[in-house]
């Protein structure tokens, strides 16, 4: 029984599908990430005219937060994410944004996106690269969809993910932030710096990296 529950829980943190899959882990990412997401926004930096991705986006908290930076402005939200329940969750969550097309959700895959070159300003995503299925493309498509001079922003709670990895709870991810790092570097990205910081209400400790886009 424990290593059926291992795997459900492993394969839906990844992909959440079906009515207990998509369930579980909507309610499990909006207590277990929320508060990283909070944390998160404020250093993406986001303008009200900036076009915007948000990768993994899951129960669409962090559009949702991060929805109030560009609501005054041209800006626009877009957020990809690889499962049809989270896509379902968010589209709930961000209503009428999606009507009046400030907020823009697509079902897809981070290694190959379905975006024009140089689209964003600012990307970022939390606690979700170490389940992409190739680190290197999908850096580079994140790479050839943003501006010159962009920014991406990675959190990840490391200690949390590394604590999951030696439960059986990551046998589908790889959360190897050197090898994350590296990948981005090779992709073309310039100034990838990693930082380790505190979340403002409970002081848990977590990890961000910055990455811009410098293009000819």
């Amino acid at each position: 029984m424990a290593s059926y529950i291992r795997e459900f829980i492993a394969r839906n943190v990844r992909n959440p599908q079906g009515y207990f899959g998509s369930w579980f882990a909507k309610n499990a990412f909006i207590k277990s990430n929320t508060p990283l997401i909070e944390n998160t926004i404020p250093l993406v930096g986001i303008q009200p005219d900036h076009v915007v991705l948000e990768v993994g986006f899951g129960p669409g908290v962090g559009l949702e937060i991060a929805l109030k930076h560009v609501q005054q402005g041209l800006g626009k939200l877009y957020g990809i994410d690889i499962s049809e329940p989270m896509i379902q969750a968010a589209t709930s969550r961000l209503g009428s944004n999606i009507t009046n097309q400030k907020v823009e959700l697509i079902q897809g895959d981070v290694v190959n996106l379905p975006f024009e070159d140089n689209m964003f300003d600012r990307v970022y995503h939390t606690n979700c690269f170490y389940f992409w299925s190739d680190h290197e493309k999908a850096a580079k498509e994140l790479y050839r969809v943003m501006k010159k001079d962009s920014m991406m922003v990675t959190t990840m709670e490391k200690e949390r993910v590394e604590d999951a990895q030696r439960r059986g709870f990551m046998k589908y991810g790889n959360p190897d932030v050197d090898n994350y790092v590296s990948c981005v570097e090779k992709a073309g990205f310039s100034n990838v710096k990693v930082e380790n910081k505190c979340m403002e209400k409970s002081d848990a400790p977590f990890i961000v990296i910055y990455a811009t886009a410098k293009k000819e």
